[in-house]
Formats: C-alpha cells, sequence, structure tokens
C-alpha cells in the first residue's frame, strides 16, 4: 500500500512503471538475500540490515523534500479554490 502512494506522489506520470521496477527490485532482493542467508553470520547480516536502513531512510528524506518542493510550486503557480474566492 505504502510503494503504490509514495510511487503515486513522487512521479504521478510515471507511476505505473515506477511501482513496477519497486517491485522488481524487491523481488531480486529477495533472491539475493535466500540465497546468501546459509552463508551469513548474524553480525553480518545486522550489518547488512543496518546499512539497507539508512540507504532506505536517507532515500525516502530526499524524497520527501523533492516532493515538497514541488507542491510547494505547484501551489504557487495554481492557487487553490480558497485563496481565489478570497480574492474576490
Amino acid at each position: 500500500m505504502a510503494r503504490a502512494v509514495i510511487c503515486q506522489v513522487a512521479v504521478p506520470d510515471c507511476r505505473m512503471q515506477v511501482f513496477s521496477l519497486s517491485k522488481l527490485y524487491q523481488s531480486s532482493s529477495s533472491v539475493v538475500v535466500l540465497l546468501l542467508t546459509p552463508y551469513m553470520t548474524i553480525y553480518i547480516w545486522l550489518c547488512v540490515l543496518t546499512v539497507f536502513l539508512f540507504i532506505g531512510t536517507f532515500g525516502f528524506v530526499i524524497v520527501a523534500r523533492r516532493t515538497a518542493a514541488d507542491r510547494q510550486k505547484h501551489s504557487v503557480a495554481h492557487p487553490s479554490q480558497a485563496q481565489l474566492a478570497d480574492k474576490i
């Protein structure tokens, strides 16, 4: 559910393509995890999860800031109906 919302908000023009790419990355990472799990110790697994936690958080912050900036830019360019009603 969250993936569909993020794809729609971040890239509204290509939301289906972005969603399918994210599912492709998720599937391929699942295959890698299933293949490497027998060879990894718990400490290596914990380090890998921590690294990807920071990468995911950093990516989320970047997308959230870009989306907020785009919304501010569009709200200035296209005033809402309430703002137009106040001017009348």
